[in-house]
């Protein structure tokens, strides 16, 4: 992830703009299960006592799975496509749009549930208001900090 900000950083610097941070606010709930969860009835449950053995069984958001991170990942990869963002074949934390490097409309960093992003400034309105439909997002106007590192712009 280092090598990642790494290149978003020096991408960056090429941009007359500042650099823009997003949170997606409870980020694992947004994703949905393909497959059907089987989960067996919690200690003290009335029916627990039964002879037969009776499941539950889940299609949605279920916060502490393991599989969660996956389903995360692969709704927010489907909404950035949507956008017109391409994850870059040799980082795949990092999205583009609309040419390679500097010549991008749109770069987009992406660490669990948090993004990073820098380009046209009009281009990063319609990127914000289009994520705001689409999530719950907690956004400030400059980026100071991300994952545990300093930013000065």
């Amino acid at each position: 992830m280092i090598m990642s900000l790494k290149v978003f950083m020096m991408v960056a610097a090429a941009f007359p703009d500042k650099i823009r941070p997003l949170d997606v606010t409870s980020a694992f709930l947004h994703g949905r299960v393909k497959q059907p969860i089987y989960f067996e009835l919690p200690a003290g449950h009335p029916d627990r006592k039964r002879k037969a053995r009776l499941v539950w069984k889940g299609f949605s958001r279920f916060y502490g799975l393991k599989i969660a991170p996956i389903v995360w990942n692969q709704t927010l990869d489907s909404v950035l496509k949507k956008f017109g963002l391409v994850a870059l074949r040799s980082d795949c934390c990092i999205y583009q749009k609309g040419g390679k490097g500097t010549k991008a409309k749109l770069v987009v960093l992406v660490y669990v549930d948090d993004l990073l992003y820098v380009g046209d400034r009009d281009e990063m309105n319609r990127f914000e208001k289009f994520l705001e439909q689409k999530f719950e997002l907690r956004k400030t106007k400059n980026a100071k900090h991300f994952i545990g590192f300093q930013i000065d712009q």
